[in-house]
């Protein structure tokens, strides 16, 4: 049986955290921030767990993960 190929796009996004959670960076980030107030842009700062109706579709993309 040949190995699975993991998403390479999906690998560089996001991260399966050893309790299983997948993390990835905060949306809603890159640009336009001038116009938002300090406590959003701190609030959006680091990284956030997905909703876990996606986690199943992540892990399979990452067959490699923990």
């Amino acid at each position: 049986m040949p190995k699975m190929k993991t998403k390479r796009a999906v690998a560089k996004r996001c991260k399966v955290t050893p309790s299983g959670k997948v993390r990835t960076t905060q949306a809603n980030t890159q640009h336009r921030n001038r116009n938002r107030q300090q406590s959003t842009l701190r609030r959006q700062r680091g990284t956030s767990i997905i909703s876990e109706h996606l986690w199943a579709n992540i892990k399979r993309m990452l067959p490699y993960s923990r």
